[in-house]
């Protein structure tokens, strides 16, 4: 047996370089000519899982080769009827014929939703999420969401602290619905600082300060950096707390210091100029005497 088989295997391989000669054969038009002087056989159509193709031969060697025409069309699927429809927990089916080949197949149907139903609910306050609790009537499968806080419902401001010149003021304000206690900080109206105000104000502040030196910029409205330090070293020269901040108390400041600035460079006034005739200076000589040193008579020159 095995020796038979030993047989089989020896043709076969014999027959398989024979084949193999013969495809590597040397073909004289390829060797003029660059190629096979091709001849193209019937062509197959494409089917809805194969390719079209057709053979080329070529007439001196005989090698072939296949080429593709056209790709497989795919599957026409039309629905048959016969069907089972899905749930929320379990895929349905339906089947489905191709109208080309007519081969016949099922298709997978998703799940269907849920169809829920509402159990319980709590709305939502200020101080704690609402919940609704929903129940699907098919499967009884439950779910739970939660709702957003509700924006607090505060009373008006209260002041406790007033601010001053030269320091912030504190407010305070209650919710009506859960007793929440919110606390704010406020500056004294015509603060300014930086990131805060800017426009006229600021840019007048500017020009007063650039006129006594303080600030090294342009007034352009906007307070920046260094109006900052130009402020904070105002505050150190008046005396003041030095945080850069321009409040009422500093503002003043800057207003008392700035008209001593212009005062002290106001121009004194000049003396008028004589515009008639000028006498000239008096010559005085001395007059005689006995008994004293004489005294200096002055005469008019002629």
């Amino acid at each position: 047996m095995k020796k038979f088989i030993a047989i089989g295997l020896a043709l076969a391989v014999l027959l398989l370089a024979q084949v193999a000669a013969l495809a590597e054969a040397p073909c004289a038009y390829f060797d003029e000519h660059g190629d096979h002087d091709w001849e193209q056989g019937d062509v197959q159509k494409p089917t809805c899982t194969t390719d079209g193709y057709y053979e080329l031969k070529c007439k001196v060697c005989g090698v072939t080769k296949t080429e593709t025409s056209e790709p497989a069309m795919g599957h026409d699927w039309q629905e048959t009827g016969s069907k089972e429809e899905s749930t929320c927990t379990q895929e349905g089916w339906a089947e489905v014929k191709c109208a080309n080949c007519g081969e016949v197949s099922k298709m997978t149907l998703p799940l269907a939703p849920h169809k829920w139903e509402v159990k319980s609910e709590t709305k939502s306050t200020c101080a704690v999420k609402g919940s609704k609790v929903e129940e699907c009537s098919v499967c009884k499968q439950t779910r739970t969401t939660e709702s957003n806080l509700l924006p607090h419902v505060y009373s008006a401001w209260t002041v406790s602290k007033q601010a001053t010149d030269h320091s912030q003021g504190r407010r305070e304000r209650t919710c009506t619905v859960c007793g929440n206690k919110e606390t704010e900080y406020f500056y004294p109206d015509g603060t300014l600082m930086r990131g805060g105000k800017r426009g006229d104000e600021v840019q007048a502040l500017q020009i007063k300060l650039v006129a006594m030196g303080f600030l090294h910029d342009v007034a352009d409205g906007i307070f920046g950096k260094n109006t900052e330090q130009a402020v904070k070293q105002l505050q150190l020269a008046e005396g003041l707390h030095s945080d850069g901040i321009a409040w009422p108390q500093t503002l003043a400041a800057v207003d008392a210091r700035y008209q001593r600035t212009v005062s002290s460079v106001t121009p004194a006034p000049t003396a008028a100029v004589p515009t008639g005739p000028v006498s000239a200076p008096r010559r005085c000589t001395p007059s005689p005497s006995r008994t004293r040193p004489p005294a200096p008579m002055c005469s008019s020159p002629r």
